[in-house]
């Protein structure tokens, strides 16, 4: 199964997951509230390319969802071979897969945990409704460790995300294109879609970029710039090219 593994975390911890606590911009009482379009997502096709060992490696998962936008199943290809596949088992209270237990509190996700280790992630909210920060918590050999995460809004969008143990951010800039299907796009760049719904408040916009940063001494060195393209038919959403400067690409097929 794909792992939560959040862009600025895997640039700086190399591993793992995260998330607790939101800077709130006055800009925010002045964001649009963006009305979802009425014909549903039913699939998403997540494709990778990457150099492993100096070959192309390809990855895809399948994403497959239900009339009201949860994510039902995904599967993992590596090369064209089937690895994995997942499904997931929604009540009221909680949403489980795997060895992972969500627990569900007003339609957010406020707890996720491993059933065979002790890691836990733990998610907090704004008080406008805004998915503010995450703890991540890690116990091995009784010693605990912990990387929070933290978001910063402007105008309904996500502009920083900052890990505060690690020095390390992330900064989103935006154009003109919406988060407007009734799946919620915007963690499809965190690795966190298959809680798609359940994060609350959606930002209004996609990012054109993202650029991960590492801070030492109060200067910033750029770590990772990555750069989206988004392709339509009309007006739904058809298509968005990821591109990194390292030279992976991903990309994501939508269909309706």
């Amino acid at each position: 199964m794909k792992k939560l593994l959040n862009y600025g975390l895997i640039a700086c911890l190399m591993a793992a997951f995260v998330f607790a606590g939101c800077k709130k911009d006055d800009d925010d009482e002045n964001a649009e509230t963006v009305n979802t379009l009425p014909k549903k997502v039913t699939k998403i096709v997540e494709t990778t390319e990457y150099i492993f060992d100096e070959t192309i490696e390809t990855s895809i998962y399948n994403y497959y969802f239900d009339e009201n936008g949860r994510l039902t199943k995904d599967e993992y290809f590596r090369n064209g071979e089937l690895k994995e596949i997942v499904t997931y088992q929604y009540t009221e209270n909680s949403i489980k897969y795997d060895d992972v237990t969500c627990n569900v509190e007003k339609g957010r996700i406020s707890q996720l945990a491993y059933d065979e280790d002790e890691t836990t992630v733990k998610f907090n909210y704004s008080a406008d409704g805004y998915l503010a920060s995450y703890l991540y918590i890690y116990e091995y050999k009784g010693e605990t460790y912990s990387s929070e995460m933290k978001y910063t809004y402007e105008n309904g969008n996500v502009v920083e995300l900052e890990n505060k143990g690690e020095d390390y951010i992330v900064k989103y800039s935006y154009g003109q294109t919406l988060n407007n299907l009734n799946v919620d796009l915007f963690y499809i760049y965190e690795d966190l879609m298959p809680f798609t719904g359940y994060f609350g408040k959606r930002v209004k916009n996609l990012p054109s970029s993202m650029v991960g940063m590492s801070v030492e001494d109060g200067k910033t060195e750029v770590d990772k710039t990555t750069t989206f393209t988004y392709i339509y038919d009309g007006e739904y959403l058809t298509k968005i090219e990821e591109s990194q400067d390292d030279g992976d690409k991903t990309t994501y097929e939508i269909f309706y």
